[in-house]
């Protein structure tokens, strides 16, 4: 079990088996599903302190790094296959697609035309998936503090 160790708060990623035990809810009707509740605190839990917050964003950033990473890979082998590019030169035609400033060679085979179609889209909505990613801690510590806020009441008690 993967675990990460911040000052305020211990992360620790659940077994398969802890999974399908904490909750059964899933469309097949058996089985199990790990929900994001279990990502991030409860409404009715305490705000996370300020370190263990920023292990999260960090860890969320990572996840983000990740994902980005790995597409840059798919578009260099696909690339490299199907264009019969270099490998600097899927490496920079992927990058420049990734990043969104379009493609640096021009494509001659159909293969490579479909492919870069293909992962032009897959990059648009890659880039909004990540940043969804790295959002999420930020949105959520917003979304608690303010339902903290809403229970309090006028006078603050």
């Amino acid at each position: 079990m993967a675990t990460i160790t911040c000052k305020a708060r211990r992360f620790e990623w659940p077994k398969r088996a802890d999974m399908i035990a904490k909750d059964t809810r899933s469309l097949g009707g058996g089985g199990g599903a790990w929900y994001p509740r279990d990502m991030f605190e409860h409404r009715s839990e305490p705000l996370l302190p300020q370190d263990g917050f920023l292990c999260r964003a960090l860890l969320f950033m990572g996840l983000s790094a990740a994902m980005i990473v790995a597409a840059l890979g798919v578009g260099v082998v696909g690339y490299r296959v199907f264009g019969g590019l270099d490998w600097i030169d899927a490496l920079v035609n992927a990058s420049m697609i990734l990043g969104g400033m379009g493609p640096v060679d021009r494509m001659t085979t159909h293969a490579g035309k479909l492919f870069t179609s293909f992962y032009a889209l897959f990059s648009g909505l890659l880039f909004i998936g990540a940043a969804s990613v790295v959002l999420a801690p930020f949105v959520h510590r917003i979304l608690h503090r303010l339902h903290l806020d809403e229970g309090e009441g006028p006078d603050g008690a």
